[in-house]
């Protein structure tokens, strides 16, 4: 489990411009990620209730590792993070049932 310095080092991280200038607190430091569950072979339900339909697929905005570690918290699952997925996105699979 990330301790607090790691999500610090990651939160500093993420807020520097390429030009070496600081990021406005305020811009948007989200990340969009395909969602979805093992268990949901259609994927045609949503697989959580942030999960937003985004054309064949569902996806998920998550703002921080902070926000993605109470998202898997609240689901109660393991996750799968995938690094690209369809369209150049990287997923993340609620692992909620087993499949080999």
């Amino acid at each position: 489990m990330p301790t607090d310095e790691h999500i610090k080092a990651w939160e500093f991280k993420n807020s520097w411009r390429w030009d070496g200038t600081i990021k406005h607190e305020k811009e948007n430091h989200s990340m969009k990620f395909i969602i979805s569950r093992t268990s949901d072979w259609e994927r045609e339900t949503p697989p959580c209730e942030e999960a937003i339909k985004e054309g064949s697929y569902f996806v998920v905005e998550v703002h921080s590792l902070e926000h993605l570690l109470e998202l898997k918290s609240k689901w109660n699952y393991a996750l799968v993070l995938t690094s690209i997925g369809p369209d150049g996105l990287p997923a993340i699979e609620i692992y909620d049932d087993y499949r080999e």
